[in-house]
């Protein structure tokens, strides 16, 4: 009988030791899941960034290719001097590049506001989102782990 008994526990002790392990292993792909979830949601929003920057770089090439087109009619038909031509394609590029990193320091400036003084931060510009929203990290400084996110509307100042 007490052969029996000490079977008996130990089988029960065995069960609950394998029930605590495939609890665990659950638990922990679950959150392997949400990470590669998470992971996913950020190379798509890069993927989204880079296409609607590209998109603003074509837009800024043809108007520029237009720009040099009308130049070189204008200066063949009433025969202008090379001085005084005005190269409108770096004039185009650097206004666009100005703006858009205008409009990045102040979606940064506003996250800073919002978030208050921290030296164990930085803040990084990630991308515009569908709605026109500056997309701005926290970002822990030592690990560059993302701690926060702001989504910044530059024209009226919203945060989301």
């Amino acid at each position: 009988m007490n052969k029996k008994k000490i079977i008996l526990i130990s089988l029960i002790i065995l069960d609950i030791i394998i029930f605590g392990v495939a609890v665990f292993l659950t638990i922990r792909l679950i959150k392997i899941n949400e990470s590669e979830s998470n992971i996913n949601n950020r190379i798509e929003n890069k993927v989204n960034s880079v296409i609607s920057n590209n998109v603003i770089e074509n837009k800024v090439v043809n108007n520029i290719e237009n720009n040099i087109e009308e130049n070189k009619n204008t200066e063949n038909n009433a025969h202008i001097h090379e001085e005084q031509i005005v190269d409108p394609e770096q004039e185009i590029n650097m206004s666009a590049i100005q703006k858009q990193e205008n409009n990045q320091e102040k979606a940064i400036n506003i996250a800073k506001q919002k978030w208050g003084e921290d030296s164990s931060v930085e803040f990084t510009f990630d991308h515009i989102d569908e709605n026109g929203r500056y997309v701005i990290f926290v970002r822990d400084i030592a690990t560059t782990r993302q701690i926060d996110e702001y989504a910044i509307d530059i024209q009226t100042g919203e945060i989301y």
